[in-house]
């Protein structure tokens, strides 16, 4: 039986969406309509080790972009849902205007939202030896102890790409590191699946994969995530 699920998003745009990485706004506010009235419990990073079983949903947004606090956020907090984001810190602090700022994750942090990490910049993993992913997750949490007072024990591989020496380095740093592979999750594991949420994904579809009927998927993500590692397939840079 499964604890909780995790969903995620990109970006959440006007009119119609794309894919994975854009979600229209009014299928982002039927999907949270549903889960407010269905009977879900919203949860953040820090409730995932004091919650009971039941109808738990960590909903996140990866990168976080600017259309999260001024799209996602507003709906949100209306409804009473709480929400998750990974963020970049170097365009955080670099002021790039497709990001959210300091001043935005500070407003949301006080209602209802929490941060997790995501690399200092989107870089793949697979790129980076020991030393330099030891010094890339130390900039990180350097980075949310100065500007949020604590380090977040929650990480977001990019792209979802990752092997298992690099997985051994982000657990010394993070309590929970999160995947991109498809799945359920107990509350007591350390290596998170998640289930994206596309734009084309109806109420019926949403719900079933809530309902962990899309669960299988992640066998098949695993197989191309290891055919994709033995070919040396490597991202080097982040396509905005």
């Amino acid at each position: 039986m499964k604890d909780y699920t995790v969903i995620y998003y990109h970006n959440i745009v006007e009119g119609k969406g794309e894919s994975y990485q854009r979600t229209g706004i009014d299928n982002f506010k039927e999907q949270m309509k549903f889960l407010s009235e269905n009977g879900y419990n919203t949860i953040n990073f820090s409730d995932i080790d004091k919650c009971v079983k039941g109808k738990n949903v960590l909903i996140v947004f990866d990168d976080g972009f600017k259309c999260v606090y001024e799209k996602a956020y507003p709906i949100m907090k209306e409804l009473g849902i709480k929400g998750n984001v990974f963020i970049l810190p170097k365009y955080t602090d670099e002021k790039d205007d497709r990001f959210i700022s300091i001043d935005n994750i500070k407003e949301m942090s006080a209602n209802g939202f929490e941060f997790g990490a995501h690399t200092t910049s989107h870089i793949d993993l697979r790129t980076l030896g020991y030393s330099e992913l030891s010094r890339d997750c130390e900039e990180v949490d350097e980075w949310f102890i100065n500007n949020l007072g604590k380090k977040s024990d929650d990480f977001c591989m990019p792209y979802g790409k990752y092997m298992s020496k690099q997985l051994r380095i982000l657990k010394k740093y993070y309590k929970r590191v999160y995947t991109s592979l498809y799945g359920s999750n107990k509350f007591k594991k350390a290596v998170i699946k998640r289930i994206g949420i596309s734009d084309s994904d109806g109420i019926e579809k949403f719900k079933a994969k809530l309902d962990g009927k899309y669960d299988y998927k992640g066998s098949l993500q695993r197989v191309r995530l290891f055919v994709d590692n033995v070919r040396g397939n490597r991202v080097t840079e982040y396509d905005m």
